[in-house]
């Protein structure tokens, strides 16, 4: 198949395994990136980063890449369902029940883009699973694991901070697409030496295009298992004319409020430096996997206990819940306890080109990161469906100033209520 992405620039596309029949726009779209080392990016449909989804789809995506892994193939069909929007996705997803890991395992999901993917994987498990995901932020209140590069990425370290000494048997890496495996390859290595007991790896990810010279060069470094919801191979070609779109008109004036939340979600003390070097003394929160949780750290009623109070502020309408960064995974689940008519999306660093339908980026909001200040932020599309409120939230902020570019940018919108909620620090 081939798929023209924006003017002289196309890509073809060969699905060589995709058992459960996905079609390409179910699982994905184009878009060139800002960014002289890879010029192309796959959108994901089913992971709320770039693109708005129902909140329930890519918790479903999650878990339908744990099911693979474990081979559960009593429950695959109901997450596919969900996926696809056969059944409604936060229906398919109560269907769903836990099982547990054969062997101590930890699940690493790689940030941004995969936080919440990597968390959705390992909340397939009810015990003998560990999670942490890696992080662009640099701590210097933890116990750095270790560091490694993102050769094509636009913000290439990515670090770990955790316990190394857990006895693992097997690691898992988790990330929603995998092209040359250069960036496995470098943390595998490092893994290695890190966990040195640990003898099998497994790769899950929604999209594979390894080569077989590629994945036979990652098997070199020892046992490792790859599952996937669809294998191929892809083209690139010409060069792209980039025309950017004009910006949208905003017709409303929003209404943009802080909004103080009474339920508390366990946080751990934490200190970033920022881009700017300055300080960050606000805490993290527990539950997000930049620090490695056990399945039963996981407290599912505090999130439930938020996501009720929330609902006292709802209005009619379509309703959006936007994480920001890294921070994905909490955000998108108090978006599925919100409702069915409730959509999750989040805020990105990457660097996307836009221009005007069809070509897949249509809008972009452009501000200064409200947790990692210096660091720009995107937030595309937003204007896809036609919001009637809108639930921010920022894991912690330093001070309100940080918030004020992230505000600035909300203004521009077309969504007549916006609540910020940040969970720790201000």
């Amino acid at each position: 198949m081939t798929t023209k992405i924006v003017e002289n620039y196309y890509i073809k596309t060969q699905f060589t395994e995709n058992k459960f029949q996905f079609a390409e726009e179910e699982l994905f779209l184009m878009a060139t990136r800002i960014n002289k080392k890879r010029k192309f990016l796959f959108v994901s449909t089913v992971l709320g980063k770039h693109l708005a989804v129902k909140a329930a789809v890519p918790q479903l995506t999650g878990r339908l890449l744990a099911m693979l892994l474990a081979d559960d193939l009593q429950q695959m069909q109901t997450a596919v369902d969900g996926m696809k929007g056969v059944t409604e996705p936060n229906n398919a997803l109560k269907k769903l029940h836990q099982i547990e890991a054969a062997v101590p395992t930890l699940f690493i999901g790689f940030a941004e883009t995969a936080t919440a993917l990597g968390h959705a994987t390992f909340s397939h498990f009810s015990n003998n699973a560990y999670y942490v995901h890696t992080t662009r932020e640099q701590l210097i209140s933890q116990v750095e694991i270790l560091t490694f590069e993102e050769e094509h990425s636009h913000a290439t370290s990515h670090r770990l901070y955790g316990d190394s000494q857990q006895p693992f048997e097997r690691i898992v890496l988790i990330d929603d697409e995998i092209s040359t495996g250069k960036t496995l390859y470098n943390i595998i290595g490092i893994l290695k030496e890190a966990f040195p007991t640990v003898k099998n790896y497994a790769v899950l990810s929604i999209l594979n295009w390894l080569s077989q010279e590629n994945e036979a060069r990652l098997k070199s470094l020892g046992p490792i298992e790859f599952h996937s919801i669809v294998k191929g191979q892809f083209e690139c070609i010409g060069e792209p004319l980039l025309v950017e779109a004009a910006e949208l008109p905003t017709e409303i004036v929003p209404i943009i409020s802080h909004l103080p939340v009474k339920t508390v979600l366990p946080t751990i003390a934490g200190c970033s430096i920022d881009e700017g070097q300055q300080q960050n003394n606000a805490d993290y929160l527990q539950q997000t996997g930049r620090f490695m949780m056990a399945a039963e750290d996981y407290n599912h009623e505090a999130i439930k206990q938020l996501a009720t109070e929330l609902k006292e502020h709802c209005t009619n309408g379509k309703t959006v819940v936007i994480g920001t960064g890294e921070f994905m995974y909490i955000p998108m689940q108090i978006a599925a306890e919100l409702g069915d008519d409730v959509y999750f999306h989040a805020t990105t660093r990457s660097p996307i080109h836009v221009e005007k339908a069809p070509y897949t980026i249509t809008q972009k909001l452009c501000f200064d990161s409200p947790e990692n200040s210096g660091v720009e932020n995107y937030l595309y599309n937003l204007a896809t469906y036609k919001y009637e409120q809108a639930f921010v939230f920022v894991e912690r902020a330093k001070d309100i100033q940080a918030l004020q570019s992230l505000k600035n940018a909300l203004a521009m919108t077309n969504i007549p209520k916006i609540m910020i909620i940040v969970l720790s620090g201000v």
